[in-house]
């Protein structure tokens, strides 16, 4: 009767379970009907639980079990599994999760890619797209993968493996060399991030079916050439430079010269930088390069040209299709 009647009049309507599985000391700041709803499930709560100890000491029958197929006031009750948790913070968008990971390389690239996204509407701060400095191209990717992409699964799903926290895919995107260099190389990589994270699930969700699924979560890019390169001109680059480096670069026309040179030898641009007395600071250089490259992405025709265009619009995409899953098949046929 308490739990029915709470249900009657509680303003809050279906955000009770929020309620119901927050922090009890909280509880007190409802107000008004909010509160005498909760305070009645508390009075329930306690009703409930008193009789399941009688019952468990044998003097009293025990409580009809609850079924899951029809509504009922006893679904209100306080106490709340880790799956009931899960859905509520699922159903009600709480968690503030990236539901993508998108990890380049360097500082330049990770000054630039939240310039992008800050133009595509999305905060520095944003819970959809987190941006992870890889620190060159021997950073250790499974232990990556396995820090922000591994599942969270229910395997007693309703048709497949339930999924209990919003899933965050991982994007990598690195300079075309070392283990990156070709495309049989970068699947290598993914594939190598795969076993990993199907290791780190439970043994009876190791199954091929998963890691298939799996495939959705782990992306793996490449620039075109080295990033530097694959978006700015030698004299944009030069001028770049010369701004951060002042007296400390040579004369523009020789930091040309030497970019030019890099390019065609398709040589790290911090060749162009090895002897002089100052090392350009990388995040600087990005804020530097950062009016040439929203010119062009705004007077494009077609931005997705642009490489780092592609690879925020391929995670915008990859973002939206995560954060709707619900289930992961689980089962081989």
């Amino acid at each position: 009767m308490l739990l029915s009647d709470a249900s009657r009049f509680d303003p809050l309507g279906s955000w009770h379970r929020v309620t119901r599985v927050a922090r009890p000391s909280r509880w007190d700041e409802l107000r008004n009907d909010a509160l005498i709803a909760q305070e009645q499930r508390l009075a329930a709560e306690m009703i409930l639980r008193f009789l399941e100890d009688e019952a468990s000491q044998g003097r009293a029958k025990p409580l009809k079990p609850v079924e899951g197929t029809w509504k009922v006031p006893q679904h209100d009750r306080l106490r709340a599994d880790a799956r009931e948790r899960a859905e509520t913070i699922m159903d009600f968008g709480l968690s503030d999760r990236p539901a993508v990971y998108l990890a380049v390389e360097g500082q330049t690239e990770v000054v630039l890619v939240n310039k992008v996204l800050g133009l595509a509407g999305f905060e520095s701060l944003s819970h959809w797209v987190g941006v992870i400095d890889l620190e060159g191209v021997n950073s250790d990717t499974n232990l990556l993968a396995r820090s922000v992409a591994v599942p969270r699964l229910d395997p007693n799903g309703y048709r497949g493996a339930r999924v209990l926290s919003p899933l965050t895919a991982l994007v990598v995107v690195a300079d075309p060399e070392g283990r990156y260099t070709t495309s049989a190389s970068r699947d290598d990589v993914r594939a190598s991030m795969i076993d990993h994270i199907l290791n780190s699930l439970p043994t009876t969700l190791r199954t091929d079916t998963v890691s298939r699924e799996l495939q959705y979560l782990i992306h793996m890019r490449a620039w075109p050439r080295e990033f530097e390169f694959a978006h700015f001109t030698d004299l944009q680059l030069a001028r770049a430079l010369q701004a951060i480096a002042g007296n400390a670069s040579p004369p523009k026309e020789k930091v040309r010269e030497a970019l030019r040179r890099c390019r065609a030898a398709r040589s790290n641009i911090k060749n162009v930088w090895k002897n002089w007395r100052f090392e350009p600071s990388k995040p600087k250089l990005g804020e530097a390069l950062w009016p040439d490259l929203e010119r062009k992405i705004l007077a494009a025709r077609n931005p997705n040209r642009i490489p780092i265009v592609a690879v925020v619009q391929d995670v915008i995409r990859i973002s939206h299709e995560v954060r709707r899953a619900r289930e992961m098949n689980a089962a081989d046929p």
